[in-house]
């Protein structure tokens, strides 16, 4: 089984904020609890190439990202990618990570954002024909409260992109998981101390999430299931929500989970 996870600081590990405590291990973040739960539930051998970056945008995809993407030659991309492409300028501590987005606020507009993901979702079905990789679009949760009192532009935006993530999805036949769902129904526990980034559990069930969504036939993820100790009453992994109004990390050690 072959995967690749293309998507921002999210799926790598980090440090607190403001310290050298360390809040998330390489063990513990979403991309390796999902290739652990595959080889667990599967018995298969699972390559999963981790293409998480930090301050990954959209933009990425389209420059360069789908290539690196391409010669893996996945059977599923799972694209994690739209806060950095939203946040607010003033509330940003990283360069720009291409040239392009130098003095833009924020680096990727609603626009951008739905051209960059449409042109990608594009190449996968179209150029990746041979064997075109199913597709999962992970939609974007919300912030702690602290973060919208600074940077209130930041929900809304969040609420837009996901709209356009839900388009996207039935318009190319991808499937979307609900982590906006899954980030509210684990309330406070679920960001660590910057208030962006989830915790170890949270990403726990993040990865157990996908990789129920990954074993389920690709014609029935809209009714797939919920990781068996996830929340009650949380969306099943992959039913579309309700629509709001160049480093790898592979992981070497596969026989480690």
């Amino acid at each position: 089984m072959r995967l690749v996870v293309a998507g921002d600081s999210l799926g790598l590990p980090r440090f607190a904020s403001g310290s050298d405590k360390v809040d998330l291990y390489y063990e513990d973040t979403y991309p390796e609890r999902l290739r652990r739960h595959l080889v667990a539930a599967s018995g298969t051998d699972v390559m999963l190439v981790n293409l998480c970056r930090h301050a990954q945008t959209s933009l990425h995809l389209v420059r360069g990202l789908a290539t690196d993407i391409y010669l893996v030659r996945p059977q599923t991309v799972i694209v994690q990618l739209g806060l950095a492409d939203l946040w607010p300028a003033r509330g940003r501590n990283t360069p720009p990570p291409l040239p392009d987005l130098a003095d833009k606020d924020p680096w990727v507009d609603a626009a951008e954002y739905r051209r960059n993901m449409d042109l990608f979702l594009g190449f996968c079905r179209n150029v990746m024909d041979d064997a075109p990789p199913r597709v999962v679009l992970v939609n974007l949760w919300a912030a702690g409260a602290g973060q919208y009192e600074r940077y209130p532009e930041a929900l809304s935006r969040t609420r837009l992109y996901n709209a356009i993530l839900s388009e996207l999805a039935a318009r190319h036949g991808a499937t979307l998981f609900d982590a906006a769902a899954l980030c509210r129904e684990l309330g406070a526990g679920a960001l660590c101390s910057d208030g962006i980034h989830w915790t170890p559990p949270a990403s726990a069930l993040l990865g157990q999430g996908l990789g129920a969504l990954v074993l389920r036939p690709a014609e029935t993820t809209d009714t797939a299931a919920a990781p068996a100790d996830a929340p009650a009453g949380r969306p099943a992994a992959g039913q579309t929500p309700t629509p709001y109004t160049g480093v790898r990390h592979g992981d070497p050690t596969r026989d480690r989970a």
